[in-house]
């Protein structure tokens, strides 16, 4: 079943997500449509998905392929969180920690201890030991008595938008155009003032009626493009029939 334009898109989102680029973008070109920001914690996103709480998700990857469409966003880089006396305190904002350091280290895994990751910081402050996690859960929950910083040869957590492949339709089509970056002029016919079936292969009134047009061949789409097309100057039409009289005139 698809969304329903009357009530909107619900976008979820976990911490440390940041979403609000692309609800802005979304208010640009569906203003006729709103896009409601819902916060949801990781374990929950299966469960709201699946009740329709929300639409769509912001959310880290991989999911099952069989049951999401999922399009990649950015990768959220690792971080090491220690005590803000911590010897990796020291290094410079532009430094970072070498994985093989944290083998010397107390390190615990707050997912594998069943705890937040809010939760993992309060340790650290507590100098139960020091963690790994993604760097926007870093900020999201940072302390006064505790720092981060950046770890090379660990990889990051790539986050990306989510949506159920049973619920797919046009408006979550037109959300995955905004998050990669499709342009207004590109749009599929739904933000554009369509109906939306230009996203289902159908022919809208967005960008298909326009790239037909202008891929048809018709002389006065091609000769607004790019005046050449036929054969003169813009404007020079008179002028050229004039020189071509006065050429036969001189031959004869």
């Amino acid at each position: 079943m698809n969304v329903e334009i009357g009530r909107g898109l619900r976008l979820g989102f976990v911490p440390g997500a940041t979403p609000g680029k692309w609800a802005r973008r979304w208010e640009q070109r569906c203003p006729e449509i709103p896009l409601t920001l819902v916060p949801v914690a990781f374990d929950q996103i299966a469960t709201a998905l699946a009740s329709d709480e929300i639409d769509a998700a912001v959310t880290r990857l991989p999911v099952d392929k069989n049951l999401y469409y999922a399009v990649p966003l950015y990768v959220d880089s690792a971080v090491v969180v220690v005590p803000k006396d911590h010897l990796f305190a020291a290094l410079g904002a532009d430094e970072a920690v070498v994985e093989s350091d944290l083998a010397l280290e107390n390190v615990f895994d707050y997912s594998e201890r069943g705890i937040t990751a809010k939760e993992a910081v309060e340790w650290v402050a507590a100098e139960v030991g020091v963690t790994v996690m993604a760097m926007s859960l870093a900020r999201l929950y940072h302390r006064k008595d505790v720092t981060y910083r950046l770890v090379t040869g660990l990889v990051g957590t790539e986050m990306g938008l989510v949506w159920l492949k049973s619920k797919d339709g046009p408006m979550l089509q037109e959300l995955a155009g905004i998050v990669r970056g499709r342009s207004a002029k590109s749009t599929r016919g739904f933000g554009a003032g369509g109906d939306g079936r230009a996203a289902d292969g159908a022919a809208g009134s967005g960008e298909g009626a326009v790239s037909k047009a202008a891929g048809s061949g018709s002389p006065a789409v091609r000769s607004q493009l790019n005046p050449k097309v036929r054969g003169s100057k813009p404007g020079g039409g008179a002028k050229s029939k004039a020189k071509q009289r006065q050429v036969r005139r001189r031959g004869s």
